[in-house]
């Protein structure tokens, strides 16, 4: 296969983990795995993909401090719609919504969305992917997308989608753990965000920028933390 970001051919191997070969490519630095998982397998594991009972527990701790993250990082989105992808139960939406904003949730687990919609039934949410929403038409000031593109396979459809729900001059917060931060162990396998077939696709900030170039979106700011995670503030700049 070609590199998910630049799609070239020159790769460097890293090793393997749970039976996937991890590779580095030459040309964008990009790490991902190499052959992706199959959708069958990807299928499988989301069909027992198990909502995390933290965080129903912690629900109200969750809110406040997405909150606090909201507050800060969404001033500059250019009014009051908000979406967030990957949404599990709902926490974020309801931040959202606490500071003002029309929210809604998205998430491909029909069981986070049953318990997210019983939490926080002032929101809108719903089942399925980005890509079917941005099929739908619909746009949104700002997004909020955390820890979600490490799952994916094929990084541009998912970044097309993320773009077309983009108004023009809208802002997305986007997470993903950070393959370039210097905490990454050498042996790039045995880092515990390298969890195939869950994570198949590893970011620095090279490779990102690349990928959401490609798609008019310009990062605006990276925080800068301990922790191995790339945490970025990006505007739809046309």
């Amino acid at each position: 296969m070609s590199c998910p970001v630049c799609h070239g051919r020159d790769f460097a191997p890293l090793g393997d983990k749970n039976g996937y070969p991890v590779v580095k490519c030459r040309g964008c630095t990009h790490r991902f795995v190499d052959p992706m998982p199959s959708p069958h397998v990807i299928d499988e594991y989301y069909a027992r993909y198990w909502i995390n009972a933290k965080n129903v527990r912690n629900s109200e701790r969750k809110v406040r401090k997405l909150r606090r993250i909201l507050r800060r990082v969404l001033r500059k989105a250019p009014g009051k719609t908000f979406l967030d992808i990957g949404c599990n139960t709902g926490f974020g939406v309801e931040a959202a919504r606490q500071l003002g904003y029309s929210a809604t949730g998205i998430d491909l687990s029909g069981e986070a969305i049953g318990i997210a919609r019983s939490l926080y039934p002032h929101n809108r949410f719903r089942e399925g992917t980005a890509q079917d929403l941005a099929a739908e038409g619909g746009q949104f000031d700002a997004i909020l997308c955390r820890e979600v593109i490490e799952h994916m396979p094929e990084v541009h459809s998912f970044i097309a989608a993320l773009r077309a729900l983009m108004k023009v001059g809208a802002v997305v917060w986007l997470t993903t753990p950070d393959a370039g931060h210097f905490r990454v162990p050498r042996d790039f396998p045995s880092w515990k965000e390298v969890i195939p077939p869950e994570h198949v696709s590893y970011f620095n900030l090279a490779s990102l920028t690349r990928l959401l170039r490609g798609y008019d979106i310009e990062i605006l700011h990276k925080d800068l933390i301990w922790k191995p995670s790339l945490r970025v503030l990006a505007r739809r700049i046309a």
